[in-house]
């Protein structure tokens, strides 16, 4: 058949059909790679602006607190330090305070009297250091921000995570770096000396006059390269199959693209979100007192996807908000038939962000949410999260004074690793303050953990606030947790994230109903 093709005069058609298909092969794919590139350059250019702004957010809070810390400069430590904590505890983004005078360091926030040498002091023009340390903090290197006045001055120490941490982006790496003075942050919070060095590729790179420090975000030429070779493999493939029917083939290429805005949507409609919930349980009976409902991407390809992975792309392309909804009716559809079996008042926990704090949409989901459940009522629990920060307006007013009166009531999740847990309890009626893992994790290990965890449970017994504890794995974790009253705890040592059908099986039996003899008869 292909000999009689060849002889009946269609080689021109065949060869044009070969070329056609290979123009369209090396115009797509080069269309392809230019707007990737442009788009992650795009990307790249705004990652940086975030960074920017929100380094320089934890540094003018920084300069906020040695201000106010400078007059405190010569008293004596042990009059000051308490001032110096509160002053900690109420500023963002603030890992310590500590006061210098004739160029020794004389107190702390973290250590009261201390007797060290001031090394920021000869940098005159310097307010900015990096520097590995391992007395002040968790992590082996911290910024210090210096702010002096004659032989006194203040030293400011800030966690360098609240550098290295706006660098994070989806194609962030090496080109990726904060530069302060003579030393360099990269991605992952190491410190370098020397200039940064120049990688190939695409630089964004941004200085900050009120600082002093630059920062540079980019990627490499091969990522976008590699980013569009992946894409693009089912496509020659199928083209090079189909041959002659270059156009079909094109077409079904360009049908097979979409971006990842469209792939969240495909997942909606086709109900790939779904809950997963993870039990919580009282500090001192272990009893189930209610759950945390977690999003799960069931990809019909991938498999179980990770919340981390897609929540800030659904964030920042508004569809959370569609997406808590399903997950809410999810819910509510899987637990009302057992509504008999919840325990009293048993709880459901939901996490929301600024978005959804900005339509009143929410009220009518609680309200129906918490109607399914009218014959054995249910504790709804709203957790606010931090990724975007919530600005307080006439809006949330009205729409937190509508929860407050349906019953529903507020979380504030992973408590003390954001830039806003202060705020959000001065501007927000919060009910539960849920401590972060990374605290609980280092019970038993860290003696500065256990003052830091001391601190928050004792801030929310005065505020009147319940307590939960997240990522509780060891039975010394729970004892620690139980012994400071907290009041509820959640983590692997009683339970990973389950299916609704995985978790009814925990809840008791239903009661069968009891039937009356003189009626029988």
């Amino acid at each position: 058949m292909a000999l009689s093709f060849l002889r009946s005069g269609n080689m021109p058609r065949l060869l044009a059909s070969l070329l056609c298909c290979a123009t369209l092969i090396l115009v797509s794919l080069a269309t392809l790679y230019w707007q990737t590139w442009s788009m992650t350059r795009q990307q790249a250019q705004n990652a940086a602006e975030r960074a920017m702004v929100q380094i320089d957010s934890a540094l003018y809070h920084s300069t906020q607190a040695a201000r106010a810390a400078l007059p405190l400069v010569g008293r004596p430590c042990n009059e000051v330090a308490r001032e110096l904590r509160v002053l900690v505890a109420t500023s963002p983004y603030v890992r310590s305070v500590n006061l210098s005078r004739h160029g020794r360091l004389y107190c702390s926030s973290i250590f009261d009297e201390i007797n060290l040498k001031d090394e920021l002091q000869n940098g005159q023009h310097q307010r900015l250091k990096l520097k590995a340390v391992t007395r002040l903090g968790l992590k082996p290197s911290l910024l210090f921000y210096r702010l002096s006045e004659g032989d006194h001055g203040v030293v400011v120490a800030i966690n360098p995570y609240h550098l290295s941490k706006p660098l994070q982006w989806r194609l962030g790496g090496p080109n990726s770096w904060v530069q302060i003075g003579e030393q360099w942050l990269d991605i992952k919070g190491r410190i370098h000396d020397g200039v940064p060095p120049v990688f190939r590729g695409f630089n964004y790179l941004l200085s900050s006059t009120a600082f002093g420090y630059s920062l540079n975000q980019g990627f490499p030429l091969e990522a976008v390269l590699l980013l569009t070779l992946k894409k693009q493999s089912t496509v020659i493939i199928l083209i090079l199959t189909l041959g002659g029917l270059a156009g079909l083939a094109t077409y079904r290429w360009w049908s097979h693209i979409s971006t990842p805005t469209q792939e969240l949507k495909r997942a909606i409609i086709k109900q790939e979100f779904i809950p997963y919930l993870q039990p919580i349980v009282y500090s001192k009976s272990g009893q189930l007192h209610g759950c945390e409902v977690l999003m799960r991407w069931q990809h019909h390809r991938q498999g179980l996807i990770r919340p981390d992975l897609f929540i800030p792309l659904a964030e920042e392309s508004g569809l959370i908000i569609l997406m808590t909804q399903t997950l809410m009716q999810q819910v509510r559809l899987e637990f009302a038939p057992h509504v008999a079996q919840l325990p009293p008042r048993f709880h459901f926990g939901f996490n929301i962000c600024a978005q959804h704090c900005q339509k009143m949409s929410l009220i009518d989901d609680c309200r129906l949410f918490l109607a399914a459940f009218a014959s054995n009522p249910v504790t709804l629990v709203l957790e606010l999260t931090e990724r975007e920060l919530i600005t307080p307006c006439q809006l949330t007013d009205q729409l937190f004074g509508e929860l407050r009166q349906m019953g529903v009531k507020i979380g504030l999740d992973d408590f003390g690793t954001g830039h806003s847990s202060l705020t959000y309890l001065q501007q927000f009626h919060v009910d539960y303050l849920k401590i972060d893992q990374s605290f609980v994790a280092m019970i038993g290990t860290n003696a500065l953990s256990r003052h830091i965890l001391d601190s928050t449970i004792s801030l929310a017994t005065r505020l009147g606030l319940e307590t939960v504890a997240e990522g509780v794995e060891t039975q010394e974790q729970a004892d620690f947790l139980t012994e400071r009253n907290v009041n509820y705890l959640q983590g692997y040592l009683y339970g990973r994230p389950l299916t609704p059908a995985q978790f009814l099986r925990l809840l008791p039996a239903p009661v069968p109903e009891q039937t009356d003899p003189h009626q029988a008869a």
